[in-house]
């Protein structure tokens, strides 16, 4: 199993060097499209980045791929719906219904943000028939915060480090 990861993070870290920021978009979009366990563990391969790239270009390069593989969950949710509908509609419609009376445009950017289980929110949210276009947009910003603090933390760590040990 550490092989296949170490493997992955290997085809990661090339992509991003041959392609930059698109590089960063795919790697995260594709660690963020699996649910509830990421293939690419991009959170430890976009600190490493920064060093070579902009970080806050790398926080929103990996903010915006991150959204669009969140809309696994979300489609999941969606089709989850229709099968669960029957069984569990009750939960289905107070669901719907505590979206439309609260919104959930924060609770998704917090779960974004966070190292939180967003791949939950994606399912509600989709189950929910929450707008798609908000989903994607409060994902973003909640992403894009996240992957920029990692990596000016990865940038500036790494320097920091380099500067403590006498490595410049």
């Amino acid at each position: 199993m550490f092989e296949i990861l170490a493997g992955f993070g290997a085809w990661a870290t090339g992509l991003i060097q041959t392609w930059g920021y698109a590089g960063v978009f795919i790697v995260a979009m594709l660690g963020s499209a699996s649910i509830f366990f990421p293939v690419i563990p991009s959170v430890l391969i976009i600190p490493a980045t920064a060093v070579f790239l902009n970080p806050m270009l790398v926080g929103v390069a990996a903010g915006a791929g991150a959204a669009l593989g969140e809309l696994t969950g979300y489609f999941a949710g969606e089709a989850g719906r229709r099968l669960v509908r029957d069984r569990y509609s009750g939960l289905v419609d107070k669901t719907e219904a505590w979206s439309k009376k609260y919104g959930i445009f924060m609770v998704i950017i917090l779960f974004a943000a966070l190292p939180l289980p967003a791949d939950i929110v994606g399912i509600l949210a989709g189950m929910a028939k929450y707008d798609v276009k908000k989903f994607v947009l409060a994902n973003f910003i909640g992403k894009s915060i996240k992957f920029t603090a990692i990596a000016v933390a990865g940038a500036y760590g790494i320097s920091w480090l380099q500067s403590m040990f006498g490595l410049i």
